[in-house]
């Protein structure tokens, strides 16, 4: 594909209804003739305008869980399954 082929394909996938996005592609449109420098500019632009909408996940801690199955199996007494 040819830059202005991508840059038009970039465009045309950015919907967004928020204002300040509509005005930052406007912008990127002028200042920007490459589609790596437009990509890198739009990436700039979400992180800044969409900080609080991506939060990390909690992390689970293996020593959080309480339960005694693991794979659905109840490992709560192992010497029950060796004959003695």
């Amino acid at each position: 594909m040819y830059e202005d082929e991508k840059l038009r394909l970039l465009f045309s996938k950015c919907q967004n209804n928020h204002p300040d996005f509509k005005q930052e592609i406007n912008i990127c449109r002028q200042q920007y003739d490459t589609y790596a420098e437009a990509v890198t500019y739009m990436k700039i632009v979400v992180a800044r305008l969409f900080l609080d909408a991506v939060k990390p996940k909690a992390r689970r801690n293996v020593s959080s869980v309480n339960t005694k199955e693991i794979n659905g199996v109840d490992i709560t007494d192992m010497k029950r399954w060796y004959d003695s």
